[in-house]
């Protein structure tokens, strides 16, 4: 467990990877991830900002595609212990 941005989260080697936000959760998946390749068409950037652009290696996800969250971390988990 750790913090991003005073929100509990997941981490891998210090770094967080998931974490919720709200009802929604959030996942570090970087930018060539196509959440479409696994059939998931509703999502948005992460832009926890006023005035900066989002987040591009973070996806934000809802309820809509819950059994697909543990999948996502899988991939998000993969993604940073290759790094």
């Amino acid at each position: 467990m750790g913090k991003m941005m005073s929100i509990s989260g997941i981490q891998f080697k210090g770094k967080n990877f998931a974490f919720l936000y709200g009802d929604r959760i959030v996942f570090r998946l970087e930018r060539g991830f196509y959440p479409a390749s696994e059939g998931i068409h509703k999502f948005e950037l992460f832009n926890p900002f006023r005035h900066k652009p989002p987040l591009k290696d973070w996806f934000v996800f809802d309820r809509s595609s819950i059994n697909q969250w543990p999948l996502l971390a899988d991939i998000a988990l993969e993604k940073m212990s290759v790094k």
